[in-house]
């Protein structure tokens, strides 16, 4: 089984391999393959934001996306390494109310939040936003199911604590300020670090210090990650889909 991902940025495409990876051979799907749609690690790395997912679904149209990655046979160059079986849209939450976010899915796409702020109504929201963005309505319903939304709440990073910490505790339920302590604390103390002595108001994305973490806590993370409601629910969706 070969899932494409397409996610805002190199650290979240480590997140889904290790962890989500682990989650499903954990129950029983093993031999899963992630590949790297968007963003691709071998190449040069813009940086990243929802802005790249959006881009990258515009460009690889639907019709695009099957021919290329479901179909085979069309694109030669591209089928040993990027064939896949299903695609898989990740993107955070964190900047859904952001000014530039709500505007512009308003004036492309005359979308808008009548959900709610809620948890489940922003991440209700994302997979709306997301499910636009792929032009499902232009696919069979095959090919729509080949198509699996997982938002996190508020970012990967929220499941990157879930793994570290190994205890019942939501870590979606953190604020935004409040995720940025937590998990930067973690990557200290996973690091035989001192917890930094200062607030730190940023997360670092550090392509190679996030890999060699992810690496580190995936053996170790299930089911303890799945106490991410996030990350619970992506793995169900992606479960229900390969286990037909």
């Amino acid at each position: 089984m070969r899932i494409g991902i397409v996610c805002e940025g190199p650290t979240d495409f480590l997140a889904i391999r290790y962890f989500i990876g682990q989650a499903l051979n954990s129950r029983g799907f093993t031999g899963v393959e992630f590949v790297d749609l968007q963003p691709q690690l071998d190449a040069t790395q813009s940086s990243a934001g929802w802005g790249n997912i959006e881009r990258w679904l515009a460009q690889t149209t639907a019709t695009l996306r099957v021919r290329r990655y479901f179909s085979g046979g069309l694109f030669d160059d591209d089928l040993d390494t990027k064939s896949c079986d299903l695609i898989v849209v990740q993107m955070d939450c964190d900047h859904l109310n952001d000014t530039s976010f709500v505007s512009f899915n308003a004036e492309k796409y005359g979308l808008a939040n009548s959900i709610g702020q809620s948890a489940q109504g922003l991440y209700s929201f994302a997979v709306q936003v997301l499910e636009r963005w792929c032009d499902l309505a232009s696919l069979t319903q095959a090919d729509v199911k080949r198509h699996i939304m997982i938002p996190a709440h508020l970012s990967t990073e929220s499941w990157c604590i879930a793994a570290f910490k190994r205890n019942s505790d939501d870590p979606d339920l953190l604020t935004s300020s409040e995720l940025v302590s937590e998990f930067m604390n973690m990557l200290h103390l996973s690091e035989g670090r001192a917890k930094p002595n200062v607030p730190i108001n940023s997360i670092d994305k550090n392509v190679k210090r996030r890999e060699s973490f992810c690496k580190r806590h995936a053996s170790t993370c299930h089911p303890w990650v799945e106490h991410s409601t996030s990350f619970r629910k992506a793995v169900d969706k992606i479960s229900s889909v390969i286990g037909q």
